[in-house]
């Protein structure tokens, strides 16, 4: 089965959607200290877009652009827009399930509105140093920046920062 058709995910990947449904229901990203403790103040960034890569074809992009009451996902010229009520019903049920599921497991209920996000890549290739992108407006800035994030969760496995492989010359 290829990436892009590919239903069942493992906790990792799952996690990764999460995060993403999140972020956009949010709207914004807190600055934490190493503890993970908000730091609040002028450490809070609006979320101006999400960039993501498209499953199957990494050099296409999907963007998120959130709005009071919704986000718009918008690919190769099509859009899509999603309720903040859609993202909090999906929000939940990848959790729910994340939390109660062993190995790699499908989500149904999370089709239609992966249908809907344009069928977003989860993972990202190892050697990749991201897997979004985020264009934040920050309190101090006029024009919004655009960092790269590598998701990581505790729900499955912990997670780790390095990879032993051949490529880190790690064991």
């Amino acid at each position: 089965m290829s990436t892009a058709s590919k239903k069942t995910k493992n906790k990792g990947e799952w996690s990764e959607a999460y995060a993403i449904v999140n972020l956009a229901l949010n709207k914004q990203i807190f600055a934490c200290d190493r503890s993970l403790v908000a730091l609040g103040g002028t450490h809070i960034y609006d979320i101006n877009h999400i960039t993501l890569n498209k499953a199957g074809d990494e050099s296409k992009k999907i963007t998120l652009s959130p709005s009071h009451n919704s986000i718009k996902a918008t690919f190769d010229g099509k859009s899509n827009e999603i309720t903040d009520n859609e993202l909090q019903l999906i929000s939940e049920s990848i959790l729910k399930k994340i939390k109660e599921s062993t190995g790699t497991f499908e989500i149904p209920e999370v089709e239609y509105f992966w249908e809907k996000l344009f069928h977003p890549k989860l993972k990202s290739k190892s050697a990749s140093k991201r897997d979004i992108t985020v264009s934040l407006k920050s309190p101090e800035k006029a024009e919004p920046s655009e960092y790269g994030f590598s998701i990581k969760s505790d729900l499955g496995n912990k997670p780790s920062l390095l990879n032993a492989s051949g490529a880190t010359n790690f064991l």
